[in-house]
């Protein structure tokens, strides 16, 4: 899986929303942002659930 680089690929990407929601147990707009607490985030957090 390809970490999503904008917040419409994070919208859009049904992994990453499967990831965010298995770490955080919910996806919210921050997840998504484009912001240093959510797609900011290293990649490794979210690309550790696969």
């Amino acid at each position: 899986m390809k970490h999503p680089d904008t917040t419409e690929q994070a919208q859009y990407s049904l992994p990453f929303s499967v990831a965010s929601a298995l770490i955080d147990g919910v996806v919210t707009a921050e997840a998504v942002a484009e912001t240093a607490d959510g797609l900011g985030i290293p990649a490794g957090r979210h690309s550790a659930v696969r």
